[in-house]
């Protein structure tokens, strides 16, 4: 435009619509027996495991981080859940990878 002529505001880009997640399943209830959670993670950085179980808490998936022992080393697994049966856990599994995680199915 010439100098001095008012300028036309852009137009704000366009956004996709977000799809609201499907809440996960429920952890198991207090009194029943926890089989099952979703490990996404087992990394020796203790730091970067509880920030990763924060960020998934933060999604709305309970999630908590296990010390285990191997070759000398401490590792940090970070998991989803727990769950009272193994369906529950696929599918938080499902939901997970959906997102990008790796998941593996864990019994307690």
């Amino acid at each position: 435009p010439p100098a001095g002529a008012p300028m036309e505001a852009a137009a704000p880009p366009a956004t996709a619509p977000v799809e609201p997640m499907a809440p996960p399943p429920a952890p198991a209830p207090q009194g029943v027996e926890a089989k099952f959670s979703v490990q996404v993670s087992s990394i020796v950085n203790e730091r970067a495991a509880r920030d990763a179980a924060q960020g998934l808490a933060d999604r709305g998936f309970p999630s908590y981080v296990r010390t285990a022992p191997a070759s000398g080393k401490t590792y940090f697994q970070v998991r989803v859940g727990p769950f009272g049966d193994r369906d529950s856990a696929d599918a938080i599994a499902a939901t997970l990878q959906s997102l990008g995680y790796s998941t593996w199915i864990v019994q307690e």
